[in-house]
């Protein structure tokens, strides 16, 4: 493909893509339902000093349909692919598939202008990338102010980029404040007020038990946990905090820990929660309190 054409392309499918994913057959649709997003997580900034802003995206099935020519993908909000044509952000070149319509894996970015602007509808009044209100720049570095939920949509189209087959990977994005500009760097310097973090892992839900739930000052208890997720199965650790403090830490095999817990005291009630630390496909979560009953 000629750069030219490229262009022609890239510009054409920006402007029709999302809307053209809703109107296509649902008969079209391919058997899995969502594109595959690796990392899962990640954070960048749109100003210099960006960390690693790369994202592989990854078709769920090896080659388009027939009849396929091309393959993209974009960012949209959640909920606005009807209207959101001109809004949508490409986070990739449209790839011109092969006589095998096979789909290579591609690398994208979060960085691009239209991103920029997609995302930015999320902030709360008064704050930019580039200036943030009175209220959000008095608040500590590393504080979440906005979160949105969105959309990576992939599509395999046709000779004349009509959609053959279409299908979405729910990605919710945040923005917290970061650090002012370093006083060392240049006045002219872009530099964005703003960390933005994308999470496309599944939803954990953490279960708590622990037993006996009357106990003597000092004297051990068992915590029981499960976790669960989605289509995947959750690994990593669980801590057992009490309030704040971690009284105990366990390993989850095949989504379960199990971990003694000693030295709960003064007498009174405690009360406990299990604290999943999350891992490559599942998100954090918190289990609902347990309460304790420590007694002299």
């Amino acid at each position: 493909m000629n750069l030219s054409k490229r262009a022609l392309l890239t510009a054409a499918v920006a402007s029709s893509l999302l809307v053209s994913v809703l109107s296509a057959p649902a008969s079209a649709a391919t058997t899995a339902s969502t594109v595959s997003v690796k990392p899962l997580a990640g954070s960048w900034q749109f100003g210099d000093g960006n960390p690693a802003d790369t994202v592989t995206l990854a078709a769920p099935v090896a080659s388009c349909p027939a009849g396929s020519s091309y393959y993209i993908n974009a960012l949209t909000a959640q909920g606005s692919e009807a209207t959101a044509a001109e809004s949508g952000a490409l986070l990739t070149d449209t790839i011109e598939l092969g006589a095998d319509r096979a789909i290579p894996v591609q690398a994208g970015s979060f960085t691009g202008g239209n991103t920029q602007l997609l995302v930015s509808t999320i902030l709360p009044a008064g704050t930019s990338d580039f200036e943030l209100s009175p209220e959000d720049a008095a608040r500590p570095v590393g504080t979440v102010i906005a979160t949105g939920a969105f959309s990576i949509v992939g599509a395999c189209l046709d000779a004349n980029l009509a959609i053959i087959s279409s299908y979405v990977t729910p990605v919710d994005i945040s923005a917290s404040t970061r650090a002012p500009k370093p006083a060392s760097w240049p006045a002219d310097t872009f530099y964005d007020n703003l960390q933005w973090r994308w999470d496309g892992r599944a939803t954990s839900n953490t279960g708590f038990v622990a037993f006996p739930t009357t106990v003597k000052v000092n004297k051990p208890l068992v915590a029981l946990v499960q976790v669960t997720a989605s289509g995947t199965t959750p690994t990593g650790t669980v801590q057992i905090k009490d309030g704040s403090t971690v009284v105990a830490t366990a390993t989850l095999v095949a989504g379960v820990g199990v971990a003694l817990v000693r030295g709960l005291n003064p007498a009174g009630n405690h009360i406990l929660t299990a604290v999943y630390s999350g891992d490559a496909n599942v998100r954090p979560g918190t289990s609902a309190p347990v309460t304790i009953r420590v007694v002299a």
